[in-house]
């Protein structure tokens, strides 16, 4: 759904224990992930061949079913159409993978970049990490003047982050998780406007509440 964070599908998300109870009984389970319907967007050009296929009782229940969506400023996609579609149709997901009941999680990041990217993939991944490391720890030796004993504080903190990633990464797959990725870039962007010396160029506002976003008030 637009309108969560992205990590889970959203039934499951909503009501988490409901979707447990269901995965521990003996009932026949056929998941429908979100990896698999973000392959397969709805565009304009989609609903145009849908509306003309229209006599086709899938192509007729798929167009219904986006028709509510399909005036969003968000993308969205055949999330609901594609898993009713392994009812009537289910040999049609296997049309394109040559093992289509060989799945497996790597449980690992590093098994999942390597799989996903090959070892340069992999060791693009790990010289990040690396280099993210190395420029937090240049915030903590620079963070001895006034002005930048935050970014002292914040290279420590990123560091411990970083560590904490590495660590538990090793065991789940979470190689795409966006909290690392902003971790680097926050590092970088803090390591620049030390080296550049930023708050010389920056205002001064008087300390207090009145430094809140659209109270402040400059210091001449």
């Amino acid at each position: 759904m637009p309108s969560h964070d992205g990590s889970a599908e959203w039934n499951v998300y909503f009501d988490a224990p409901a979707a447990a109870r269901v995965w521990k009984t003996k009932i026949p389970v056929v998941l429908c992930p979100l990896d698999t319907t973000n392959k397969v967007p709805v565009t304009k050009e989609v609903l145009q061949e849908l509306a003309r296929l229209r006599s086709h009782p899938l192509a007729d229940f798929a167009g219904q079913v986006t028709a509510l969506a399909a005036g969003s400023s968000e993308q969205i996609y055949f999330w609901d159409a594609l898993a009713a579609a392994w009812l009537g149709r289910p040999e049609l997901f296997k049309l394109y993978s040559p093992y289509p009941d060989y799945v497996h999680a790597a449980h690992s990041i590093y098994f999942q970049v390597l799989g996903n990217h090959g070892f340069i993939g992999l060791a693009l991944f790990l010289a990040m990490g690396v280099v993210t490391w190395f420029a937090a720890g240049w915030l903590r030796r620079h963070g001895d003047a006034a002005q930048t004993t935050w970014c002292a504080d914040l290279g420590s903190m990123c560091q411990v982050s970083m560590l904490g990633y590495a660590v538990g990464g090793a065991f789940l797959s979470l190689s795409y998780f966006d909290l690392p990725y902003d971790i680097m870039v926050l590092v970088v962007l803090t390591r620049a406007w030390v080296k550049s010396k930023g708050w010389e160029r920056e205002p001064v506002y008087a300390p207090g509440w009145r430094t809140l976003p659209g109270l402040a008030v400059r210091q001449e």
